[in-house]
């Protein structure tokens, strides 16, 4: 889990996903900040933050603790280009959908391939000694 500092609030924010996502979740921070900057005068105004920043099932997830007119779909636009880049690296070269032993990722080629190396080393897998 690594920690961002968000800018919003008044709490860090940490998210739990890998360095290839840092550019998306600037991004969808600083859709963020521009609407609270915009509506902070209103009327009754609650400051939109996020609740979790997380990988799951392969792709970034953003929860914001609401979702004002209009920002589930940037949300969603910023979460669907999660599929082009790696996670770990952020490459969009050979990045795509994989599955190790029912754990889905993103990943490029080349962090695939270390994660399968992680894996085997962790777990053992062929081994002659497991």
């Amino acid at each position: 889990m690594k920690d961002l500092v968000a800018g919003i609030g008044h709490s860090k924010e940490y998210y739990a996903c890998g360095d290839g996502w840092i550019q998306l979740i600037k991004r969808a921070k600083h859709i963020v900040r521009k609407y609270n900057l915009k509506h902070k005068r209103d009327t009754n105004f609650e400051p939109l933050e996020f609740v979790d920043i997380k990988e799951k099932f392969g792709y970034l997830n953003l929860y914001l603790n609401y979702y004002p007119k209009g920002m589930i779909k940037r949300m969603l636009r910023i979460e669907h280009a999660s599929f082009d880049y790696c996670e770990i690296c952020g490459t969009k070269k050979t990045t795509k959908m994989r599955e190790l032993h029912h754990w889905y990722m993103n990943r490029c080629d080349k962090c695939y391939k270390e994660e399968i190396q992680k894996y085997n080393e962790r777990f053992n897998v062929g081994s002659k000694e497991s």
